[in-house]
């Protein structure tokens, strides 16, 4: 019996380590790594702005489109490792392809009264596609037992899709839109639904993102967390699709990019609570705002199918929205 001493002993002694231990059997109090789900919702609003170069070198607004996400349903993942102070965290996150509020489609086409909206139309607006993942460093100072700082830098990409259809619509051309003599497409006939149009949208976003963090510990189990940050660089590239057949396979074809540098800033806070040694439930609020970003235009040549840069016009992108979002952290070690 003595020859199975040391074994029986050798499997108790694993058997009363910690899981973790034993899935790591080999770790340091300095790492950690976690899986967090999370699900969520978004509220927002995208601006795409055309502008016209004038003779006298000034621009006016000649047409502006506001896509609503109201609401996103996201869900996704995070993944956080940490050694020692240093912590590194990458996400994704995506979109259910659903209905998500309205497009609206304003012109303003008398020069001679440039704040004169002439052209109005509504449509129905689904997010067919939205992706978003997400890389951030931080490093964290403790000057108190209850204050976490931590400088962030972060890089993202995002993208959505957008789908405009079923749309009524009042064009004036030379009066006001809501005018009396304005033309009514009233969004059904012989009642049947009219399609007025059909509109794609699709918008690639870059950004990078610097700021502060800032974690209270409330109790042992108990914490808040709210963060500030500017983007000192972004990068936009959009592509908007006018179909002119109800078959959407014939239309006009627009492309805008741009760099951009300190234009883009969000900020969020968190509640987290410690459940238990292996499960972390949080709840966090964000928000992301954008100054109106100068794009350039590109149209599209009908006759040869060329994108060229087109000079007399100029594009505009905002983006404005806030988010919550509720996770669930799994600490595996």
């Amino acid at each position: 019996m003595r020859r199975f001493r040391i074994p029986f002993l050798l499997m108790l002694t694993f058997l009363s380590m910690p899981l973790s231990a034993q899935i790591f059997p080999v770790k340091s109090a300095d790492w950690s790594l976690s899986v967090e789900p999370r699900i969520g919702m978004t509220y927002g609003a995208l601006g795409e702005f055309l502008y016209m170069k004038l003779s006298d070198g000034t621009w006016k607004k000649n047409s502006y489109l506001e896509w609503e996400e109201k609401p996103l349903w996201t869900g996704g993942i995070q993944i956080s490792g940490r050694y020692k102070n240093l912590r590194l965290q990458t996400t994704a996150d995506a979109a259910l392809p659903l209905r998500s509020g309205s497009m609206m489609d304003s012109d303003w086409k008398l020069q001679a009264q440039p704040d004169v909206k002439t052209n109005y139309s509504i449509h129905e607006n689904t997010t067919s596609a939205y992706i978003q993942a997400l890389l951030s460093l931080a490093y964290d100072f403790s000057p108190l037992n209850w204050l976490v700082i931590s400088p962030i830098a972060e890089g993202s990409y995002a993208y959505r899709c957008f789908e405009a259809r079923n749309g009524e619509g009042w064009y004036g051309d030379t009066v006001p839109w809501d005018d009396p003599s304005a033309r009514h497409y009233p969004g059904t006939y012989d009642g049947k639904r009219y399609i007025l149009g059909a509109i794609d949208y699709r918008i690639h976003t870059v950004q990078i993102f610097t700021g502060l963090e800032f974690t209270f510990i409330v109790t042992p189990k108990l914490q808040t967390s709210f963060a500030i940050s500017v983007s000192p660089y972004s990068y936009v590239f959009t592509e908007d699709r006018h179909y002119t057949d109800k078959a959407r396979t014939t239309g006009r074809y627009y492309v805008y990019k741009g760099h951009f540098h300190f234009t883009r800033y969000k900020g969020y806070f968190s509640v987290r609570y410690r459940l238990n040694r292996f499960v972390t439930l949080g709840l966090t609020a964000s928000g992301l705002v954008t100054d109106n970003e100068k794009l350039t235009y590109y149209d599209e040549d009908a006759s040869t199918g060329k994108i060229y840069k087109n000079s007399d016009y100029q594009g505009g992108f905002t983006l404005a929205e806030t988010s919550l979002i509720l996770s669930a952290k799994i600490h595996i070690f």
